[in-house]
Order: structure tokens, then sequence, then C-alpha cells
């Protein structure tokens, strides 16, 4: 493989078959360390902020800067 990363952002809400192909290639490669490729698939930025204050909401979680970062599909990118 090359040694590269695999990471998708964005909402994976594809067929069932098309998010398990998603999800093996992240997982067969996230211990990879060379190069990062970063695949934004049905991404909206707007829709990332939302997700993440939906996420916070739902764990009754204190609204920070940092709580928000790490929340975020972008998180560690």
């Amino acid at each position: 493989m090359n040694n590269i990363n695999l990471k998708i952002i964005g909402k994976k809400i594809f067929s069932k078959k098309l998010n398990e192909l998603l999800n093996f290639a992240e997982n067969k490669t996230k211990n990879n360390k060379r190069l990062q490729i970063n695949l934004a698939l049905n991404y909206g930025s707007k829709s990332e902020i939302v997700s993440a204050f939906n996420k916070l909401k739902k764990e009754r979680k204190k609204i920070t800067e940092k709580k928000i970062d790490q929340n975020l599909y972008t998180n560690k990118i």
C-alpha cells in the first residue's frame, strides 16, 4: 500500500456495501505514516460544524473550542 493512510471525511450515508468498503480501506491503512490522503465525500463545512455541536449536545458535554475541534471530521488531519 506504499504506507499511505486514507482518511475519509464527510457523512458516510451511502449504500451498506460502499460504507463497508470505505470503512475497510480506512481501517486497513490507519497505521500507515508516509502519506495521508484525505478524501471528502458528501462533505460540507457547515454540516461538519452542526455534526460536532450535535455530538456534544447528545453527550451533554460543555461546548468549548477544544471540544468542537475534537468532534470535527477534520480532527487530527
